[in-house]
């Protein structure tokens, strides 16, 4: 879909509208027709940084925006209804919805959504034909070495750039009931379609250098449901199909080097790059659903579902560089990548007695991974020969697959009028292929407790616990036998077959020890006041990690007030910490070192290193909504928030790494006021003004003083800059009319 037919789309759409606005009124005291328009605008006053931040998912950066938003519902006669709504169609990001039909009958479902994001207006770039496959260099620009900071003239070839998204959705459904032999059944079909364009950054390298690019983004993706379903009075069968494809117009990203010359290292670099960009695939899936009522309050059901992803993309060569000798061919031309998913879940849920509930599950999840395995001889840095079968870059496509096997039981008893105990056990089996850990089990037990003893007081409290293990020995020779030739591997002493640290315990599979409570507590000291408090407590500790993740550690406390002077006022106010620990360990060595030495220095612990982060959240709001007549002629509404983060990270490493401090503290702060009226001049008439205030403030020693398309980083050519703070004022004014019930 061109940009051209969205907009007529669009505008087709509002005409409709507009049409549809004109007998409403008329059509209000009739009783069928209800609902409301809304129409104004606003103005923006942010100050002389102009941050695309404020404005990052509505699409609201200008100086003025339009408000529009409307809902008109027509309920007709033999149940027949019409609903018709618009949401934010003065912003870039909106939606349309078009829903008809008749209640208990056929219905019609249409939609278009609009959403924008914006990534990044201080971003500048060396590259004509940004958001095109090919990027070109300037006639006059001088190629540099083998650095972007030797890049000569650099601030005299730079163009800005702007990168944003936008993805522009249309979505048709149609559902309606049917009798079969006097069952009663239940067709629906849904189609969607999306489209997605624009420029975001990805990152490309040339021999040891690097550059951050402009990445052109159009991509579609068509979305297609059908599912026909049986409801009785004791068993219910939904049989379902769906079936995904998405396509990139957009396979590859060529770029002319910035960092070849005649001489020197960047000689040997080639005069264009390339990489791939996300592949067209397909998914395919079919479902079967089902549940039955059995005696005794018992409820069996069932989940069955069977998948099928394929993607079979050309290959790109391995180097456009001619100065890469290419011996050996690609194995095979295309991706030809298959994997099969199989899904099954069985639930029980039976109260045997009247103050018992018993509750049984069992999943089973597999994926059968059926593409090719086969040797790629990589060039390396792009620029070197191509290497040979006993080389390091000689390496197997790895069809990873696993098969998750879950069982979870709890118990539900009524200790008491408003008290609650659950009791419950959950075990997971996962069985991984080229893993370091094969097999890895999970044991869980749960307890809780909800009780409310007296209409003043509510409280729960609940605590988990759980242990995961790897079966067997943490093997790191699993992964680098299954991907290296074995010529290759016969090359290297014994004590140095490993490419990954053999201390190091990955962190989806390492053993690991979890702790989780929660408590929360809520007051009612009388009808206009309410008290809460909310607590949350969790662990993780890895016993076997030297390196690694070894600890993490996630707590936040929450309290808030709600208080009712009059049926008029409502006034609430809430404070929320949230504290995030991590420990880390690693180690610094060459995996590549001369044989014999990379043991040596891997067990070398003058070489270890460790991080302490600490994440400190506080927020802090409130508000109040309060109208100055029982007719609620005037209502105001106020809202602020004010939210800080602070981060810390603290470095340590042994001797033969040198000195280390740690890192600056980052801060974020983010503050907001939200000021709004609705004063009704009729009784279908208002007006809407409104007034919005947001500060944002950031400090992060990564990005700060890194401007867009910089070489301040030795062997990097940035794209964006630091994110600017902003200081945003925005004043609005909407009309509201108000029709039927």
């Amino acid at each position: 879909m061109t940009m051209k037919i969205r907009k007529k789309c669009f505008l087709l759409f509002l005409l409709v509208s507009a049409l549809m606005a004109f007998p409403v009124s008329s059509m209000a005291e009739e009783g069928g027709w209800q609902g409301y328009f809304t129409l104004g605008g606003g103005v923006i006053g942010l100050d002389q940084n102009k941050s695309y931040k404020f404005g990052e998912y509505s699409g609201v950066t200008q100086d003025g925006f339009a408000i529009g938003d409307f809902d008109i519902l027509y309920d007709g006669e033999d149940n027949f209804y019409l609903d018709f709504k618009g949401e934010d169609l003065g912003w870039e990001s909106r939606g349309l919805t078009l829903e008809t039909g008749w209640y208990g009958g056929a219905k019609f479902y249409f939609n278009y959504d609009q959403q924008s994001q914006y990534l990044s207006d201080n971003s500048a770039t060396i590259y004509g034909n940004a958001g095109s496959d090919n990027l070109t260099l300037p006639a006059n620009f001088t190629q540099g070495a083998n650095s972007a900071t030797v890049l000569a003239n650099l601030n005299q070839q730079l163009q800005n750039i702007d990168l944003r998204l936008k993805r522009y959705s249309g979505t048709f459904a149609f559902s309606t009931p049917f009798k079969l032999s006097c069952y009663d059944f239940n067709f629906d079909v849904s189609y969607k379609r999306e489209e997605k364009d624009g420029i975001k950054s990805i990152g490309g390298a040339a021999g040891i250098s690097a550059v951050i690019l402009p990445e052109p983004v159009d991509y579609s993706t068509d979305d297609l449901n059908v599912s026909l379903s049986y409801r009785g009075e004791k068993s219910q069968v939904h049989l379902s199909y769906y079936f995904s494809n998405f396509k990139n117009n957009k396979g590859s990203l060529s770029w002319y080097n910035p960092y070849r010359n005649a001489t020197g290292r960047g000689a040997a670099y080639g005069t264009t790059s390339q990489l791939s960009l996300d592949p067209d695939n397909q998914y395919h899936r079919i479902g079967l659903s089902a549940a039955l009522d059995l005696p005794y309050n018992t409820r069996l059901s069932m989940l069955a579902e069977y998948g099928m992803m394929d993607q079979d993309d050309a290959f790109l060569p391995y180097s456009v560089n001619p100065a890469a000798a290419i011996t050996t061919p690609l194995p095979r031309s295309s991706a030809n990548a298959s994997i099969d998913t199989a899904h099954v879940t069985l639930k029980a849920t039976s109260r045997p007695i009247p103050k018992l509930r018993l509750n049984a599950k069992y999943k089973f999840y597999d994926t059968s991974n059926n593409t090719p395995s086969d040797l790629f001889q990589y060039v390396q840095y792009d620029t070197a020969s191509q290497g040979s079968a006993s080389s390091f870059y000689a390496l197997y496509n790895l069809p990873y697959e696993y098969t998750q096997n879950q069982a979870k039981f709890d118990a539900v008893y009524n200790l008491m009028q408003g008290t609650n105990l659950k009791l419950g056990y959950t075990f997971e089996n996962m069985d991984r292929n080229y893993r370091e850990y094969k097999v890895t089990n999970e044991h869980t037990f749960n307890a809780s407790i909800n009780s409310r003893p007296s209409p003043l007081l509510q409280g729960a409290l609940s605590f988990s616990g759980g242990w995961r293990r790897g079966e067997g020995e943490y093997n790191p020779d699993t992964v680098y036998n299954s991907y290296h030739t074995q010529a290759y591997i016969n090359t290297q002493n014994v004590r140095d077959r490993f490419d990954t640290h053999p201390l190091l315990r990955k962190y989806d599979i390492a053993d690991r020890d979890r702790v989780r409570s929660e408590a929360s507590l809520n007051l009612f000291p009388d009808e206009k006041i309410e008290l809460g408090a909310h607590f949350v407590y969790g662990l993780d500790n890895f016993p076997d990690s030297v390196l690694g993740m070894k600890s993490s550690i996630n707590r936040s406390i929450t309290v808030d007030i709600s208080m009712y002077p009059s049926e008029s006022v409502t006034i609430f106010a809430y404070y929320t910490n949230e504290l995030i620990k991590a420990r880390q360990g690693g180690a610094s060595f060459n995996n590549m070192g001369r044989p014999g030495t990379k043991a040596t220095t891997a067990a070398n612990e003058t070489r270890f290193w460790g991080a302490s982060h600490e994440d400190d959240v506080n927020t802090l709001g409130g508000g109040m909504n309060f109208s100055l007549d029982d007719e609620d002629r005037l209502v105001f509404t106020a809202h602020a928030s004010y939210s800080r983060a602070d981060s810390h990270i603290a470095v340590w490493a042994g001797s033969s790494l040198g000195t280390v401090t740690d890192l600056p503290v980052m801060k974020s702060y983010l503050a907001n006021i939200n000021l709004s009226a609705n004063y009704k001049l009729t009784e279908n008439w208002s007006i809407e003004p409104g007034y919005y205030y947001e500060s944002y403030r950031s400090s992060d020693w990564a990005t700060d003083g890194v401007d867009a398309a910089s070489a301040t980083v030795a062997n990097l050519l940035t794209l964006s800059g630091s994110i600017p703070d902003y200081e945003a004022h925005v004043g609005m004014m909407a009309i509201s009319y108000r029709f039927g019930k």
